[in-house]
């Protein structure tokens, strides 16, 4: 099981990373955004994810979803990284899906 402030902190650091000035750093976050949740959809295909690893996604998928959305993510960064890591976030938390897109509306 991860520690309690592992999955706040990576989260934090993400979703700081997202609306950094420079792309590069932008699209690296993304990236790390589009691996971990690709990583956490084959898991959960074979086994229910911890509790704080589900959590981390769901407010994962909120933020890229919020920052898609809402046009804060540099228009580089929508296609293919913000797409790409959006679909992996719906991959594997396919049952909060329906919750976030509902709440970005």
């Amino acid at each position: 099981a991860l520690p309690a402030p592992l999955p706040a902190a990576i989260g934090g650091h993400l979703i700081a990373a997202l609306a950094h000035h420079e792309l590069a750093v932008g699209g690296a976050a993304l990236d790390t955004v589009f691996q971990l949740a690709r990583s956490a959809a084959l898991c959960a295909a074979q086994a229910e994810l911890p509790a704080a690893a589900a959590e981390l996604l769901a407010g994962l998928l909120q933020r890229v979803g919020l920052a898609l959305l809402g046009g804060s993510l540099h228009p580089e960064l929508v296609d293919p990284p913000g797409g790409n890591a959006l679909l992996a976030l719906i991959a594997a938390a396919p049952h909060r899906w329906h919750e976030v897109a509902s709440s970005l509306v």
